[in-house]
């Protein structure tokens, strides 16, 4: 199935709710409506001169909207926007759906006819959501609706289950631990996805549906990559390795798997078929631990970034030092005194590049950090202290900074409190994102050849 996209909009007035509609139409398929916080709705102004199909929603408190008014006034407004043409509207599987899909108002001739017939839980997944999934599936909706918080990647798994039991359903996975549903809904045989603000945790804008994760234009067999550490939602990795897919035709995405623990991946991997990965903090010595088979730079720092699927299990590769070292070119490293702060995988893989190029190593952990104030020439950050969103932490916090070059592997922000404080110091300064595309460009090569 070739999903569509919906873009959801809100808005406080039917003015401002039909601008954000036909700014919505140019970037989705479907737009969604969100009727619950408009204030004197004029329902056919709203659905009058539209250019895309849309849904109606009119959530209540009780399922995490804003309409807290009488029930029957509610469910009367969504019949009388089918009446008025809207595509779909949406109604909730806790509600009187069936006075929406059995009755209809005055000059509308369909029953069940663009319902989405819908379940949130924005607190977790209840342990009877197949029987759920199967009594709205039987209630005979146009579409069945189910949108949960995933508290594990795994939970994914069995949400790809539930998605491929519906005829025609949009599964989505709530929160940073869904978002593969979000951005890879083909897997999870949903019909569409939804798209919007970026203010919630696990959103995805409408553009990068389209452009970024190529929603409805993958193939139905389209491969399966992603980025698993804890956390993801933050990472560059899925622009980068989907903008390389789309540059090179391959047919594949490659998503965020936000994973509680190394077994949790293993687990979802098995589940959706994943093809390969990218690994992150905090999983490189498990990827290592789980391989079958390991490159050179993995053997030699016990930790992997890269995971390719073959017959006997996975090929596990290192590219971060790789990677490291190619921002520091035309940097005299033989001889240089280098502090690399970090005893994770992400550390090893540095110290195994600087010792190779001659450089003299020391490996500083929370025991001995005081030793990053020494006059070293090279300190490498090897931790994910400043990342997004703790973007006012440095490792350095409280600590003079008397290093020549300092090299922060945090990319998110680009520019971190380290490199700031750094430089201050009179320091010069290398960011994080530079390695990032060298080691990623090495493992679309692990990958594909």
């Amino acid at each position: 199935m070739s999903a569509r996209i919906v873009e959801t909009v809100t808005g406080a007035t039917t003015g401002e709710l039909r601008l954000k509609r036909d700014a919505a139409q140019g970037r989705a398929d479907i737009v969604e409506l969100r009727v619950d916080g408009v204030d004197g709705l004029d329902l056919p102004a709203l659905l009058a001169d539209r250019a895309a199909p849309v849904i109606v929603t009119c959530r209540p408190v009780w399922e995490g909207g804003q309409y807290d008014g009488a029930e029957p006034e509610r469910l009367r407004l969504l019949r009388r926007a089918r009446a008025l043409g809207a595509e779909f509207i949406d109604v909730e599987f806790r509600a009187d759906w069936r006075s929406v899909l059995q009755h209809t108002e005055p000059g509308d001739s369909r029953t069940a006819d663009g319902v989405v017939l819908s379940f949130h839980d924005h607190n977790g997944m209840p342990a009877d959501l197949e029987t759920i999934a199967a009594g709205m599936e039987a209630a005979g909706a146009d579409v069945v609706k189910i949108a949960v918080t995933p508290h594990s990647l795994s939970d994914c798994g069995r949400l790809a289950r539930i998605g491929n039991s519906l005829r025609t359903g949009a599964v989505i996975g709530m929160g940073p631990k869904g978002l593969v549903t979000r951005m890879a809904p083909e897997r999870f045989n949903a019909c569409w996805t939804y798209t919007g603000s970026l203010s919630q945790v696990g959103q995805i804008a409408p553009e990068a549906a389209r452009d970024l994760f190529g929603i409805g234009r993958l193939g139905a067999g389209a491969a399966l990559y992603g980025v698993v550490g804890n956390p993801v939602a933050h990472s560059h990795s899925p622009a980068l390795h989907n903008a390389a897919f789309r540059h090179e035709g391959i047919d594949a995405v490659y998503a965020a798997f936000e994973a509680a623990d190394f077994e949790d991946f293993q687990r979802f991997a098995r589940d959706l078929d994943v093809a390969g990965a990218s690994v992150t903090a905090p999983f490189k010595g498990d990827a290592f631990a789980a391989a079958a088979t390991v490159d050179e730079a993995a053997a030699a720092t016990e930790a992997a970034n890269t995971l390719n699927r073959a017959p006997g299990g996975w090929a596990a590769g290192n590219t971060d030092a790789a990677g490291f070292l190619a921002p520091l070119e035309g940097e005299a490293l033989n001889g240089m005194r280098a502090g690399v702060i970090g005893r994770g995988g992400a550390s090893r893989s540095v110290a195994h590049a600087l010792r190779r190029a001659g450089a003299e190593v020391t490996i500083l952990g929370r025991d001995d950090l005081d030793r990053a104030s020494e006059p070293w020439d090279l300190l490498v950050n090897a931790t994910p202290v400043g990342t997004a969103p703790g973007v006012d932490a440095s490792v350095m916090e409280g600590r003079a900074i008397r290093a020549r070059l300092v090299y922060d592997l945090v990319y998110n922000p680009r520019e971190t409190r380290l490199l700031r404080d750094a430089r201050a110091a009179g320091a010069r300064t290398i960011g994080g994102l530079d390695m990032l595309v060298a080691q990623a460009c090495g493992q679309f090569e692990f990958w594909f050849g």
